[in-house]
């Protein structure tokens, strides 16, 4: 018993001793294992497989859940990833490089943009320096090649648990290298989510292009497939799953997708991605037109325009693109256009590429500005010209539409006109209702505040309700004097009424002379007819006087002048007149009217508001430069002009000048990025560095195809940044992050937001977003240079300020910012130069590339550009323009200034002295522009006189210059330009020096180049065609300037001293220094003819003979009678006729032949004076008769006086017995000229005489028989 008993205990306590050890032994091999899963791990790339928040503890595999496997050495439960793919390399992180179907990858080079498809930006391969790739964005977030992670809606990323059934569809849970988690990863078909490739019945992926993407079928998108670098069609599919479905029905029903239209900026239309208007997280998940608004993550962009010429946007309540849906598309919400508009799919502005975006376009109506209807309808009417009326129907009139540059036919009788159809065309009346436009003309206004009212008469500034822009309108009067206002039943009747009532006085009131009363007083018009009987009026295309105001805003054609009306001071509108003949003074023909003080009132209170009054350009051509919505008005050729206009003669005012500039063929276009402001003609003119001209959201930038003109544009992106992309610093420093994302910052700012040891530097591939990075380890160059990297090592090349030969080119040594002491090679970020002096711009072509020449002096595709060297551009010669300076004397004479900063400009034929004492008129370093310089012989301001710029004296001795100036006189004799060039001399004949070829320094035109010393540099141009000074002609001899010595000259003197005096003060008295008879030309073949003088010409050390010209200021007494002298000094063609007129200024030129420098019609001819060209018609045309003399008469005068010039003064020219001609001769022959008759040049052409040099007293007896007899006998 007792012995059952006590094994019975025994068992137990065994048992019992068992547990217990069990336990002890369990838990101190748990608390063991733990620690060391605290203290090792599963290996670099492992996890440990957590049950509970704690590891799972195993002794073998079958311990562990799959795939976790069993680590016996720490005996837990850990997951590897399965199919780990190495990250990518060779891009910046964030990116990968892009491979061909082939699995090649795509070279590309850094100086060729677009290398890339696909938007992707072209890197040095970090493991192949000498190589570059294509790196794009990585569209497979953190999984393997050729496959794309799963979000959720809100783009977070869906985690996995391997194993396990977590992923939907074909996804497959894999480890992301990105986010180091396993997350759900699909194949990428390289189209959007739910959207499939498009297959051909082949089975092969239909291929595609972004320049013509209709190669897709409908419904059908093409997108870039990253994974193969190339396009592809795409289209959605069709089979969603039901929830996706019903969320589709529910967005069509309640209209969602039209709500989120406006999430958009104004301006711009959602860019779909599919069919249920896909976020964005980035511009990369967007189309080619499109970018990702960070607010709203929504494609944005522009709306684009219609493809079809004369064909616009329509735009809804809202100011909105209307967009719409195809009618192949079946979807419950269609969206249809309105009326009369078509469902389109516009184009890119930028590229000329289809956006894949629908938009209602409506046709673009017309209308006529002034009066009347478009011919035969409003959509497309038949254009014309305003300089060559007749291309329009007998009874229909060319007129300026409502469209910039275009003019149209215009029906300008109602007859011809439905009377239903003016009903409906309620803009013929452009004021409000109850308002009649001032004296049935459409007079455009600008409303200002504080310059008071710009209407003549009691007219007001109204915005039009029809146009929207401001006109001058009138109340409708009744005929007590009250205002009536006018209905729209009244409205047609009022204009039919008046057209009416006009024919009808056409008919009846010119011939007896009486006014008709109509029971309707508000249409009364006075009688019709010019002051005089003689006179003729001027007749419209249908027979009615042309009509005119005193003001000038309507102004006559050539030949007509504007005269007021006989009953005029009955007439409550005393402003209008007709167009009569100009065969007298208008001032004449009603200078004894009572009424013409009040004329004269009114056209002076005018004359102050044209500032704000809308002109026309002559030429069709052109349009009008527009500053704040007015014209910019011009006084002389070229002055207050922008670059790229001229100063015209406005078509609607006479002398009223306009700054025009010729009309684009192609509308201008915004910069990459940036839609431009909506208006009728497309876009908005603006003008830089002026306030206020663009609506809010817009801003005034440089046209991208067209630099000489500026469009409102909308502003760049400049929303903050995602915090969830990928921002990475450069120089491998490390971001800074605050809280969840990084730190932005600005690096303008004056304080930086960065913390300490921290700096603001640009995000890798993010260009315009800056961070906070930490101070890089290496050296660094300062703000907006790069350090210039060994190719070997890659590192960055130090170097010594004082040895800048261990630099490569285009790298400066500069003090690190992060060391000190420390100096690097560092390379600027800004782009060079390209034309070599500050101010100058290139001259774009369309492509956008500078447009290159072949040398210095080479002609460019525009008058105001230079063929300059390009240092940036491998030293190639490209076309600059001409640099914003000041106008300054084009020689490097002293320039007058009248106030600081405002040149005086003047007009070198003018017959009065624009400067003043001591100043001339010469020409400036602007062409056409002539300014007051400094006479060549006046003294300067409290100094001795100056020496004559033609003198022989040699340089005194050489003085050192002062630091300030750095123009002197050389102290070599012998010093000067290389060959084919000339050197720059001031009014002192000193030479301007200067450091070495790229200094600026040097005066306009000027370069500085090597001096025929080693060392010395000096300003320098190519040497100009050798030519006389100035009011000298040079004598031409087989179309080469005559050579002559100095030396002969100077013997000429010694022989034959010169008069005492001369009634020119010394500017014939080289011309009266006649050589002496042994010198003769057949024994000194330098000496000059007679009438020329050895004079050093335009190039240094060359003498040439010189003539003097006679001008009007300068012309000779030889004893022509007054009268003839008087009709020489008017300035004409060399036919007759008269030139052209810029404002009270002859249009001179310079180009014989040339249309460039003439208004049209007009070409550039010879004038009869010797030396002067200016634009004349190219065919003859009818004389106007002159107020003094008949042409006749002065023809024959000037024959007379060309007899006497031929062989110059004192000299006598041998006439033919038959002809009556002057003999010509050729100086082959002996016997060519009679006796006592030498061969010479001529002095007004380039043909030779036979000449004979006679006595003063013998040559005023022959001076009288020529008088007498007209002709000399020989």
């Amino acid at each position: 018993m007792l012995l059952r008993i006590y094994n019975s205990y025994n068992n137990h306590f065994y048992f019992l001793f068992y547990i217990i050890s069990t336990l002890i032994i369990k838990s101190f091999l748990t608390c063991f294992l733990l620690n060391i899963n605290l203290t090792e791990s599963c290996e670099p790339e492992g996890r440990f497989q957590m049950i509970n928040g704690q590891p799972r503890i195993c002794l073998h595999d079958l311990d562990c859940l799959p795939p976790a496997k069993c680590l016996t050495k720490i005996k837990s439960c850990c997951i590897f990833p399965l199919n780990q793919e190495v990250p990518p390399i060779g891009c910046p992180k964030g990116t990968r490089q892009l491979r061909n179907k082939n699995g090649d990858l795509l070279d590309c080079s850094p100086i060729k943009p677009g290398s890339c498809p696909g938007g992707a930006l072209c890197y040095q391969d970090s493991i192949n320096t000498e190589q570059f790739r294509c790196c794009g964005k990585d569209p497979s977030d953190g999984c393997g090649t050729g496959q794309r992670a799963l979000k959720h809606l809100n783009s977070s990323t869906l985690l996995c648990l391997p194993g396990t059934a977590e992923c939907p569809g074909n996804g497959i849970c894999e480890w992301s290298f990105d986010i180091d988690r396993f997350q759900c990863c699909e194949a990428d078909n390289g189209c959007l989510h739910e959207e499939i490739p498009v297959f051909d019945s082949k089975g092969n992926v239909i291929s595609c292009s972004p320049i013509t993407p209709l190669l897709c079928p409908d419904e059908a998108i093409c997108r870039f497939n990253f994974w193969t670098a190339s396009y592809q069609c795409c289209r959605q599919n069709n089979q969603l799953g039901h929830h996706q479905s019903v969320q589709k029905h529910i967005k069509e029903a309640t209209g969602e997708s039209k709500n989120l239209q406006q999430e958009c900026p104004l301006g711009e239309i959602i860019y779909k991605l599919s069919d249920r208007e896909d976020y964005c997280s980035s511009d990369v998940d967007c189309p080619p037109m499109g970018r990702c608004n960070l607010h709203t993550h929504l494609c944005c962009g522009p709306p684009g325009e219609c493809p079809v010429a004369g064909e616009h946007p329509v735009f809804d309540e809202q100011d909105r693109v209307q967009l719409c849906s195809p009618s192949s598309m079946k979807t419950i919400s269609k969206r249809k256009c309105p009326a009369d508009s078509k469902c389109r799919e516009s184009v890119d502005p930028l590229s000329g590429l289809l956006t894949g975006q629908k938009i209602c376009c409506m046709a673009q109506s017309f209308e006529c500005v002034a009066s009347g209807l478009p011919f035969p309808n409003e959509q497309n009417p038949l254009r014309c010209d305003l300089q060559n009326p007749i291309t329009c129907p007998l009874d229909m009139l060319c007129q300026a539409s409502n469209i910039s540059g275009i003019s149209i036919c215009c029906s300008g009788s109602s007859k011809s006109v439905n009377l239903n159809y003016r009903k409906r065309q309620r803009h013929l009346n452009l004021c409000p209702q109850g308002w009649q436009p001032y004296e049935h003309l459409n007079i455009f206004c600008h409303p200002s505040m504080t310059t008071g009212n710009h209407c003549p008469g009691h007219a007001s500034c109204i915005l039009s309700p029809i146009t929207k822009q401001f006109i001058c309108c009138s109340p409708v009067v009744n005929e007590e004097g009250e205002e009536d206002k006018l209905n729209d039943n009244d409205y047609v009747d009022y204009y039919d009424k008046k057209e009416n009532g006009l024919e009808e006085e056409n008919k009846g009131e010119i011939a007896t002379g009486k006014q008709n009363k109509r029971s309707n007083n508000r249409n009364n018009i006075p009688l019709i007819a010019c002051f005089d009987i003689d006179d003729v009026m001027d007749l419209n295309e249908d027979g009615n006087p042309r009509r005119c105001t005193l003001d000038r805003r309507i102004p006559c054609r050539l030949g007509f002048i504007c005269q007021p009306l006989q009953e005029t001071s009955s007439h409550k509108y005393p402003t209008v007149g007709v167009c009569c003949s100009e065969r007298r003074t208008p001032h004449i023909a009603f200078s004894a009217s009572s009424t013409n003080r009040k004329f004269s009132q009114i056209d002076h209170q005018h004359r102050n508001q044209d500032s704000k009054a809308f002109f026309r350009c002559p030429s069709s051509s052109q349009i009008p430069v527009i500053r704040q919505g007015q014209n910019l008005f011009c006084e002389l050729p070229g002055q207050n002009c922008p670059p790229g206009s001229s100063c015209q003669s406005a078509m609607n005012a006479f002398a009223m000048m306009i700054c025009c500039r010729k009309a684009r063929q192609s509308s201008p276009r915004c910069p990459d990025g940036m839609s431009p402001e909506r208006s009728p003609i497309g876009y908005v003119l603006c003008e830089l560095l002026l306030p206020d001209q663009c609506k809010p959201g817009y801003q005034c930038v440089q046209s991208k195809n067209d630099p000489e003109q500026s469009i409102c544009c909308s502003r760049p992106r400049n929303a903050r940044p995602a915090v969830n992309a990928q921002y990475i610093c450069p120089n491998q420093q490390v971001l800074f992050r605050d809280g969840s994302g990084p730190r932005f910052c600005s690096p303008s700012a004056i304080q930086s937001n960065c913390p300490k040891s921290y700096s603001c530097e640009e995000a890798i591939g993010q260009p315009g977003i800056f961070v906070c990075c930490s101070m890089p380890a290496q050296p660094i160059c300062p703000s907006g240079f790069d350090s210039s990297l060994d190719l070997r090592s890659g590192n960055p090349i130090y170097c010594s300020p004082s040895d800048l030969s261990m630099c490569p080119a285009d790298a400066d040594c500069l003090l690190a910012e992060n060391r000190a002491n420390t100096y690097l090679c560092c390379e600027s970020r800004e782009p060079g130069r390209i034309c070599p002096q500050p101010g100058q711009h290139a001259l774009l072509q369309i492509n956008g590339q500078p447009e290159q020449c072949s040398g210095p002096g080479a002609p460019c595709s525009k008058s105001s550009y230079t063929c300059q060297l390009s240092y940036t551009l491998n030293n190639l010669y490209v076309c600059c323009g001409p640099p914003n300076s000041a106008i300054v004397c084009a020689d490097g004479r002293e320039t007058y200034h009248q106030e600081f900063g405002k040149t005086v400009q003047c007009n070198p034929m003018s017959l009065y002295s624009q400067c003043p004492s001591g100043f001339e008129c010469a020409l400036s370093n602007v062409p056409a522009m002539h300014v007051c310089c400094r006479r060549m012989d006046a003294p300067l301001p409290g100094g001795a006189p100056l020496p004559q710029a033609q003198t022989d004296i040699p340089p005194p001795p050489f003085v050192p210059p002062s630091s300030s100036s750095a123009t002197f006189r050389p102290p070599i004799e012998d010093l000067g330009c290389p060959l084919g060039w000339s050197a720059y001399e001031d009014h002192r004949g000193a030479h301007h020096f200067c450091q070495d070829t790229l200094d600026m320094t040097c005066p306009h035109g000027f370069s500085c180049a090597q001096s025929s010393v080693e060392g010395i540099f000096m300003c320098c141009r190519l040497a100009s065609p050798i030519q006389c000074p100035q009011a000298y002609s040079t004598l031409m001899v087989n179309n080469s300037p005559r050579l002559c010595s100095i030396a002969a000259r100077q013997i000429s003197s010694n022989a034959s001293p010169p008069p005492a005096a001369d009634r020119f003060g010394g500017l014939l008295r080289q011309q009266q220094t006649i050589s002496s008879p042994s010198l003769s030309t057949g024994q000194n073949n330098n000496h000059c003819p007679n009438g020329y003088t050895c004079m050093q010409s335009s190039v240094p050390a060359v003498y040439v003979c010189c003539g003097i010209n006679t001008l009007p200021s300068m012309s000779t007494d030889v004893g022509i009678s007054k009268s003839s002298s008087s009709s020489y000094t008017e300035l004409l063609c060399s036919n007759g006729q008269i030139p052209a007129y810029l404002g009270q200024y002859i249009r001179y030129c310079s180009n014989l032949g040339q249309v460039s420098e003439c208004p049209p019609s007009y070409v550039c001819s010879p004038s009869n004076r010797v030396g002067l060209n200016v634009c004349c018609h190219p065919f003859p045309v009818v004389h106007r008769r002159s107020t003094s003399r008949s042409y006749s008469d002065s023809n024959e005068q000037k024959d007379k006086i060309e007899i006497l010039k031929i062989c110059g003064e004192g000299s006598l020219v041998a006439i033919d017995e038959v002809d009556g001609r002057s003999i010509e001769c050729d100086g082959t022959t002996k016997d060519e000229c009679p006796q006592n008759y030498e061969c010479q040049p001529s002095l007004i052409n380039t043909k030779m005489y036979c000449c004979r040099c006679e006595g003063n007293r013998e040559r005023r007896n022959v001076k009288q028989n020529y008088y007498k007899t007209g002709i000399l006998i020989m």
